[in-house]
């Protein structure tokens, strides 16, 4: 059925094509943000996991990729097993207790067989026939493909003859109408007990919540008894999530929620109907009190549950007490650090094979002269790096019959010029349009570093359109969203420079972009845009909580503007670099703005991805020996572009959302307050303090600082005591209000450095090198964070 009603999730919302208020962010319902690093990905087609058990008290069989039936031992997966001997690994088989009546299955003769009150269903393979005949039922020849229910209203004698080459046969009790996998037998009945696949939240690393994905596949759906898919419980059935295909809606995702024993809340997983003998996929994330689950991209549903339930066991294909399970499949299982939520929780929980990628993705950028290349002189990408796959709008300028192409840069606070664009080119770099503004920018390393993985690793053909709508200068409010798309119309012979163009000219060159995709037979997806911005409003004083939400609302506009535009399901993400301190060695708020806004709880939006600090990126020289303590030199757009494309690719490609490197806990030692401990996120373990990487060198106590109300104590070591872990060391014990442990936020200054004023030297191990040669280590984000006690 069609899920009508979509129920309301109670975070964050922003839904396709509308924009949807922000509910109250619950603290206690959700403990991080977004999910991090990939705890675990078990694809048990080609992998079983040891941390999970198979308690079924029987051997089983299913076919395998031959079509032959394989035997699986007690307690052993049924995996691979392959869907009706198709060849199509279908990966771990969790079926309900069945029994097979007939003799010899794989080599049947003619047969009488006593069997008692009950629905029998038999079914067979073969060019050959079985006609079932006996008291009480009709008499009925079976053929393969063609199976057979009937009901025995007694226990009486049922007769089966063979006729013909019959290569298995199967009779089996079962009230569902689902034909099980098969069952081999000789001389008697064999029995095939329920398979009980689970295992302990705490060996998965999953005690203290987390997101699952899992795909699975039911053949057929039951029109009386409950499917199962999964279930996180307590060991019990009295407290426990269950999702399940329901009985009386077979073709619908349901999800209970019990505490105490008594079912609290019941409610069908908006998404499309999912339909038998395909996969689906389903993102389940919990946390300390309270659930979210989302079906094949649909919208989630949410659910809190307080402190009573205080799940400890993942059942896969089944519920606590295993009385009712999936008959079906469960192909792979996903796990991400931290609890999901919309519209990230629809994302992750859309099948691959499902979505297929469109023609054409379009990468936007927004922000100020960072954004376009300012004083990224001289240009070095002057011809398209992979004109198939990296491409740009084919706009320019004619002057004196010769035409002037534009590159990937937008017209700022100019109107766009539609009259100008017909088609695409190859992406490349170009200066201008006025000499010695702008040059280099980070677009077509950005798509060069994506087009370069996806070549190197994946099957996948890809083409992407780059087109960056910075504007020099300009703070938040004048890059945003005015009174309407339409504030700078298109014009055919330009205009006056107007605020409300930066945003405008992004939703008109879409547009645009869309109009060409069909022309060529095509359709346009816009799942990112990045965003390098911060520096007018620090320059301008702006109050930081004010340029946080307005982040979050640029991108919730791009939201409800652009996605109408595509039809697209995956929302659009905004990726940004982080600013650096300025030049006088002064940290900003409004550094930290842009990290609440991606990462802090309570304060963050599920579409913003944090994905590189600036601090770690050399300057222009092109305005004389020292750099500006503002702009980058050419290879520095670039640098910075593929950190972009690195972290685009991880999320479009690759499934995983980016998560960089930044601080889950800090707070002062148990025993010794003179010591704060913070505890990274770290993607690729260890972390390292390195000072010969960036050009900057050793930073005074490799970037750290600490802040109270009283200056009561100061940094004096940095030690690394763990892959994930810090030790900060101070000269005393704080005693003012208001503890703040503070990274790459304070420095020596431009006057004695050549780079930003504040650096640090913590980093993870990621090995990536981009295509450049350039090295891609998640450097550590620049925060100003509370200790706690």
């Amino acid at each position: 059925m069609t899920v009508r009603i979509l129920l309301r999730a109670l975070l964050l919302v922003v839904s396709v094509g509308a924009a949807h208020a922000a509910a109250p962010y619950d603290a206690a319902l959700f403990t991080l943000p977004t999910p991090g690093a990939k705890l675990f990905d078990i694809d048990f087609r080609d992998n079983w996991d040891s941390r999970f058990a198979d308690t079924r008290s029987s051997s089983a069989w299913d076919y395998n990729s031959s079509g032959a039936i394989a035997a699986f031992a007690t307690a052993a997966p049924a995996r691979p097993a392959y869907f009706a001997g198709a060849g199509v690994n279908s990966g771990l088989g969790i079926w309900e207790a069945r029994t097979n009546f007939c003799l010899n299955s794989e080599a049947p003769a003619t047969q009488t067989r006593s069997l008692a009150l009950g629905t029998y269903l038999i079914w067979l393979t073969g060019s050959g026939s079985v006609t079932v005949s006996g008291s009480g039922i009709a008499t009925t020849t079976v053929t393969q493909g063609q199976p057979y229910s009937f009901t025995v209203n007694a226990t009486t004698s049922i007769g089966f003859a063979v006729a013909g080459t019959v290569g298995f046969l199967q009779c089996e009790k079962t009230s569902s109408g689902i034909a099980s996998p098969p069952i081999v037998t000789g001389s008697g009945n064999v029995a095939r007990v329920a398979d009980f696949v689970s295992a302990g939240l705490s060996s998965l690393g999953l005690s203290n919540g987390a997101t699952l994905v899992i795909d699975f596949m039911a053949p057929a759906f039951s029109s009386i008894a409950n499917q199962t898919v999964a279930e996180i419980d307590d060991g019990t059935t009295n407290n426990r999530v269950v999702l399940y295909l329901a009985d009386t809606n077979a073709d619908a995702l349901t999800v209970d929620l019990y505490v105490g024993g008594e079912l609290q809340r019941s409610s069908l997983v908006a998404a499309g109907a999912p339909a038998p003998g395909q996969y689906h996929r389903v993102a389940l994330a919990f946390g300390r009190g309270g659930t979210a689950i989302a079906l094949d991209g649909g919208y989630p549903f949410a659910a809190s549950y307080g402190n009573a339930l205080a799940p400890t066991q993942l059942v896969l294909g089944a519920n606590a007490n295993g009385a009712t399970v999936l008959d079906g499949y469960i192909q792979r299982v996903q796990a991400y650090r931290g609890v999901a939520t919309d519209p990230l929780l629809s994302q992750l929980s859309a099948p691959a094979q499902s979505n297929p990628a469109p023609t054409y993705r379009y990468l936007g950028a927004m922000g100020q002269s960072l954004a376009v290349g300012g004083q990224g002189i001289p240009v070095i990408t002057t011809a398209p790096p992979y004109p198939a796959c990296a491409q740009m709008l084919n706009d320019g300028e004619v002057d004196n019959g010769q035409f002037f192409p534009y590159g990937v840069r937008g017209r700022g606070l100019e109107p766009v010029n539609l009259g100008l664009i017909t088609g695409l080119t190859g992406a490349y770099e170009i200066e201008g349009p006025s000499a010695g503004t702008v040059g280099e920018t980070h677009m077509t390393a950005m798509m060069a570093e994506l087009c370069d993985l996806i070549t190197a690793n994946s099957s996948q053909t890809q083409t992407f359109i780059g087109r960056s709508d910075g504007a020099v200068g300009q703070d938040l409010a004048s890059i945003s969203k005015g009174a309407s798309i339409t504030g700078c119309p298109p014009s055919t012979s330009g205009s006056a420079v107007s605020t409300d163009c930066a945003y405008a000219n992004g939703y008109t060159e879409l547009s645009r972009a869309v109009l060409i995709a069909r022309a060529n037979g095509g359709a346009v997806e816009a799942p990112v845009v990045t965003f390098i911005h911060g520096e007018a409003d620090r320059s301008e004083g702006t109050d930081c909580d004010t340029y946080r939400q307005g982040v979050i609302q640029l991108i919730e506009n791009l939201n409800t503007d652009w996605l109408p535009l595509t039809g697209q399901v995956r929302p659009v993400l905004l990726f940004e670099s982080q600013l650096s301190a300025n030049s006088s060695g002064q940290g900003s708020c409004i550094s930290q703005a842009q990290y609440d806004a991606a990462l802090t709880p309570g304060l963050n939006s599920q579409l913003i991805r944090m994905v590189v600090p600036r601090y770690i990126f050399p300057p222009d020289t092109a305005t004389g020996t020292a750099d500006d303590g503002l702009h980058l030199a050419s290879s520095s757009y670039d640098w910075m572009g593929e950190y972009f494309g690195k972290a685009i690719y991880q999320e479009l490609i690759e499934g995983m959302p980016f998560e960089p490197l930044y601080p889950l806990s800090i707070g002062f030692n148990h025993t010794d307050h003179s010591k704060i401990e913070a505890i990274f996120a770290v993607p690729a373990p260890p972390l390292v303090l390195d000072t010969t990487s960036i050009g900057q060198g050793a930073a005074t106590n490799d970037g750290f600082g600490y802040a109270d109300d009283d200056s009561s104590a100061s940094v004096t070591g940095v030690t690394l005591t763990a892959p994930d872990t810090v030790e900060i060391q101070l000269n005393a014990v704080p005693t003012g209000a208001n503890p703040k442990l503070q990274y790459a936020y304070n420095g020596p200054g431009f006057a004695d450095h050549s780079y930003f004023g504040a650096w640090g030297n913590l980093r993870d191990s990621d090995a990536t090198v981009s295509r450049l040669g350039n090295p891609l280590y998640n450097w550590c984000l620049t925060f100003d964070l509370p200790v706690s006690q």
